[in-house]
């Protein structure tokens, strides 16, 4: 990260030297327990992959999305693309069972066969991901937020980008979550699948997270909307509010918590530092368009200025705990 004072340092460094001003004591808190020590407890990313990836799973991760026409130019809400999540209701143990068995199979085992296809919702709000659910992320670039750890079982064997082994299907999953000793063990796998969650009817209905207006976040030129929001998996997990600047316009916003914001489009100030969105990224270049907010700092209150002839977008990402007041409870 660069500092206000032109300073390269990474996040962590920063949040060591000082853990109480930087991310607040709630989240310090948090994350010694969490993690052992104090530190930024969510990932946030885009995620732009060149082709679908294989459905797959998180035995203990979380995540949400937020799939945004920002990052998806050309992207209208007719479109056609769509993902595949959890598992139809007919879909028996023995099914599953069959259909992993046939890993490696030269036309793949077909697994998201298995499992319904909803349109990607593009600007009609956010979607919470829970732990143990089958899901494939579209071909769109996704803003994505997730727990402080990544984990997972890769459930397809074939894909764009070629076949997956059974080796490669379970590589990436932690002992603690699944014993190396059961790769491969199909009986083991569909024994401690969570065919209840997969398999939730209403489960769409119940992750789905249509755009709330955040009223106290706004004035003349200045709109707020929570794109992620209330209780996920029974507790307040993390949450994604937007900003829209219109041109001239500014704002000086006051938060519970520190959080990490992206710029979507525009440019314009933060604090007293001056961010914008670029189209292009090159691997090793310093950009300003993505930020960190301390804790320090949201107490104080925070500017927000549009510096364009275009509407200033921002898309703020919280994390666990960081509201008194759960948005949308």
């Amino acid at each position: 990260m660069i500092t206000s004072a032109g300073h390269l340092v990474s996040l962590q460094e920063l949040i060591e030297t000082d853990p109480k001003t930087i991310i607040g004591e709630v989240h310090e808190q948090f994350t010694r327990e969490t993690f052992g020590k104090p530190t930024w407890g969510i990932v946030s990313k885009y995620f732009d992959n060149l082709n679908p990836i294989p459905h797959h799973l998180h035995w203990k991760k979380w995540e949400v999305y937020d799939i945004h026409r920002y990052v998806n130019p050309g992207t209208h809400y007719s479109h056609y693309h769509t993902t595949a999540m959890g598992l139809y209701p007919w879909v028996t143990k023995d099914m599953l069972r069959d259909c992993l068995s046939r890993f490696g199979a030269p036309q793949g085992n077909d697994i998201r066969s298995l499992s319904p296809h909803v349109k990607v919702p593009v600007d009609q709000g956010g979607f919470c991901m829970p732990n143990g659910v089958l899901h494939s992320p579209t071909d769109l670039a996704t803003h994505e937020v997730h727990v402080l750890m990544d984990e997972h079982f890769l459930a397809e064997d074939l894909t764009l980008d070629g076949a997956i082994s059974v080796e490669g299907a379970f590589y990436a999953c932690r002992e603690q979550d699944y014993p190396k000793d059961k790769h491969g063990d199909w009986d083991y796998l569909v024994s401690i699948f969570d065919f209840e969650a997969n398999q939730d009817l209403n489960f769409v209905l119940r992750n789905s997270r249509r755009p709330l207006r955040a009223d106290k976040f706004c004035s003349e030129g200045v709109e707020a909307f929570w794109i992620v929001h209330g209780d996920f998996l029974g507790e307040q997990k993390c949450s994604i509010l937007r900003l829209v600047l219109q041109p001239k316009a500014k704002t000086t916003l006051k938060f519970d918590s520190p959080c990490v914001f992206h710029v979507n489009r525009g440019m314009g100030l933060v604090g007293n530092m001056g961010v914008n969105f670029e189209k292009t990224l090159h691997l090793g270049q310093i950009t300003h368009e993505l930020g960190f907010i301390t804790q320090q700092a949201a107490d104080g209150g925070v500017l927000f200025q549009n510096a364009g002839k275009e509407p200033f977008v921002l898309t703020l990402d919280f994390p666990q705990n960081a509201h008194k007041v759960t948005p949308g409870i």
